[in-house]
């Protein structure tokens, strides 16, 4: 969309509540989950804020390895198997204000030496955005 770094925002909120409803355990080691976001993929990320009264986004599990986003209500949450997204935007004012703070508490120990396996730096990420 227009605005890539809430975008990304966007993606670290369903990658963390994801870890939520999918905790890390030795058995799911060489395990993925399959994260289904048709329903926002198409939206610019400002839409995401358009819902009626007693909607909210939400994560869904749907089976031990997949989920899926979608709207939800109070009335039909399943909260044993869902998780509330919280897309929380920023203006650009906000950003500029946080840029430097953020870079330096968060990006900057990511990118210490780069010899991550893919799946220890999505578990930095997520554990670096619960902070």
């Amino acid at each position: 969309g227009a605005d890539p770094q809430a975008s990304l925002e966007t993606l670290a909120e369903i990658f963390r509540q994801a870890r939520a409803l999918w905790p890390e355990t030795p058995s799911m080691v060489n395990c993925a989950v399959t994260l289904r976001v048709d329903a926002i993929k198409e939206l610019e990320v400002d839409q995401l804020d358009k819902l009626n009264a007693g909607e909210f986004w939400a994560l869904q599990r749907t089976s031990g390895v997949d989920g899926i986003v979608r709207k939800s209500t109070i009335a039909d949450a399943d909260w044993e198997s869902l998780k509330i997204l919280k897309f929380v935007r920023q203006n650009a004012f906000e950003r500029e204000n946080t840029a430097t703070r953020f870079h330096a508490e968060h990006v900057l120990p990511a990118l210490q030496p780069m010899r991550l396996s893919r799946q220890q730096l999505c578990t930095e990420i997520v554990q670096s955005g619960a902070t």
